[in-house]
């Protein structure tokens, strides 16, 4: 044994029996190939470290990782190893992640809550009644009683984060998990739903044991005259603590959406399950998906767009509003007459996205787009808040659109803010006719969107090179003075130009290229020249004409 191997010997608490490893190798056998494959490189941290921490040998490591086939190969299994043994990160033990990740995999193989308890039972040698008694003989006391039903029920269905949000459980018919925050409710329901599950094991196990009928007895009226005995509470709520939870509450896998009738579907293949625990959501949207597909939708998104790639584009940029990623760093806007939250187009967007659809009513007409703010809001990595003690971070999922029915005012020079925002322009249609559209085809948009997310996890969502046209005419038209002063002016410190035949070369400009003039009394009062008086008349600063080529 090596200097280093000897040292971190000392570390451990205890050696690792062959009891142990035996229960590791059973719990790795209830995977399949397809685990190893969805296997997420911090869950592999985690079972590596697990591994590690039993005292298994590196050598031996490897063996185990291999049985999985897992897609990180040894040099990446070696960076795990080495990070355990600088840290000396001691006793992760077959608990945590490594267990919710067996446990999340056998419920998303369609596995029943008493499959998966069975299944552990199992792995770990040990029945419910050698359960009940070994923590009755060795510790017949609150903790004792607690410790059974965690074992048993709530390390799968119960967690207690802290005195903010104590406390979550999980709804097995809705398939969610419900949040409790008041404190007092909470220590009581915990109270009442340790107390009516240890009565409904421990009666049947006092019935196949009546030499046992007595501790039984007197366990459950413990149990039920001590409801507010702050010891027994007090163990309730530290046993089922996870502050690790919350995190997984709040960072569920953008590649699925859950639906109505406890299903979720995995946006990248489209496949539809089951919704279990480990999904980790707390709220559904109320929609199913198409069982004719969406003919209906593809002809109204037909009467809107005469292009097939804008359609095509159009799909996917839809699918992409159900993930909220944005690794485009895109800003999207849709212009038109009537874009607006009644446009039907929107309605059925929102009817399908549900919570995750959030608007805000804008009025003002003069606003700007800033590409520094645009920066902030389209960039994707993390957002870092300054709390009193501690820096607070957060990775935006957050897709941007804006609807107007108005043209943008954009700086058309700016050539970074122009690759940032992606424009589609829909012509009029008439809102009220549509809302039976809207009202009948919500499963349809919904399977439309689906695929469109598949296709966006396919293809990506690279701006076709129509749109870049159409939007370059639009800015062009649109800004047609920045467009003017980017073809023929350039900046110059000492430049002056009379104003007269300043605006003379920017309507012939204007005329040549068949873009709209703007009046000289709208560029002066947005600020787009500053004309200074001089004695032989009016003239504009800080330009001259380019040489023609």
């Amino acid at each position: 044994m090596s200097e280093r191997q000897k040292s971190l010997s000392m570390h451990r608490k205890q050696v690792p029996t062959s009891d142990e490893l035996n229960r590791i190798e059973k719990l790795l056998a209830l995977t399949v190939p397809q685990d190893w494959d969805d296997i997420t490189f911090p869950v592999w941290k985690e079972v590596v470290w697990t591994l590690l921490s039993l005292g298994m040998l590196t050598d031996d490591i490897h063996k185990w990782c291999s049985l999985g086939k897992t897609k990180y190969n040894q040099e990446s299994t070696d960076t795990i190893i080495s990070t355990w043994m600088r840290d000396k990160i001691i006793d992760t033990g077959p608990t945590s992640t490594f267990m919710k990740w067996i446990r999340s995999r056998l419920y998303i193989r369609g596995y029943t809550d008493q499959q998966v308890y069975h299944a552990f039972r199992k792995a770990s040698n040990t029945t419910t009644g050698e359960v009940i008694e070994k923590y009755l003989l060795e510790n017949n006391n609150f903790k004792g009683y607690v410790d059974i039903y965690y074992e048993l029920y709530a390390q799968t269905n119960i967690v207690t984060v802290d005195t903010r949000q104590p406390f979550y459980i999980w709804d097995d018919v809705e398939k969610l998990w419900i949040h409790h925050k008041n404190r007092e409710l909470v220590t009581s329901e915990l109270y009442t739903n340790f107390s009516d599950f240890m009565e409904s094991i421990l009666l049947p196990y006092g019935q196949k044991n009546p030499e046992k009928i007595e501790i039984v007895n007197d366990v459950i009226k413990t149990i039920n005259s001590k409801r507010n005995h702050p010891k027994l509470r007090g163990w309730l709520l530290k046993l089922c603590n996870d502050k690790d939870f919350i995190n997984l509450i709040q960072n569920i896998d953008v590649t699925t959406f859950a639906i109505d009738a406890g299903k979720i579907i995995n946006l990248k293949t489209g496949v539809i399950r089951d919704r279990v625990r480990t999904d980790y959501y707390m709220h559904y949207i109320p929609i199913s998906p198409s069982d004719h597909g969406y003919p209906k939708i593809t002809e109204f998104i037909n009467s809107l767009l005469e292009s097939q790639e804008q359609r095509h584009y159009l799909q996917k940029l839809c699918g992409s509003f159900m993930t909220g990623t944005n690794t485009d760093k895109s800003f999207y806007i849709w212009c038109g007459e009537g874009m607006n939250d009644e446009h039907p187009l929107i309605k059925l967007l929102k009817e399908v996205l549900g919570y995750h659809a959030v608007s805000k009513n804008i009025t003002d007409d003069n606003i700007k787009f800033i590409n520094a703010r645009l920066n902030i809001l389209t960039d994707v990595g993390l957002t870092t808040a300054r709390t009193f003690y501690e820096n607070i971070t957060e990775t935006r999922k957050t897709k941007l659109l804006i609807l107007t029915t108005n043209r943008p005012i954009i700086d058309s020079t700016d050539k970074g803010l122009l690759d940032k925002i992606k424009l589609l322009i829909f012509p009029p249609i008439d809102n009220v006719q549509n809302q039976d559209l809207v009202k009948t085809t919500g499963s349809e948009m919904f399977s439309y969107m689906a695929a469109g997310a598949k296709m966006f996890y396919e293809e990506g969502l690279p701006e076709p090179c129509l749109l870049k046209t159409i939007k370059e005419e639009y800015y062009d038209d649109e800004n047609s003075f920045l467009t003017f002063l980017s073809k023929k002016c350039s900046l110059a410190e000492n430049g002056k130009i009379l104003r007269s035949h300043f605006y003379e070369s920017y309507e012939t400009f204007c005329n040549q290229n068949n873009l709209t003039i703007k009046k000289l009394s709208w560029l002066t009062n947005k600020k787009y020249i500053k004309p200074h008086r001089f004695t032989k008349g009016w003239y504009v600063l800080g330009y001259v004409f380019k040489q023609e080529e």
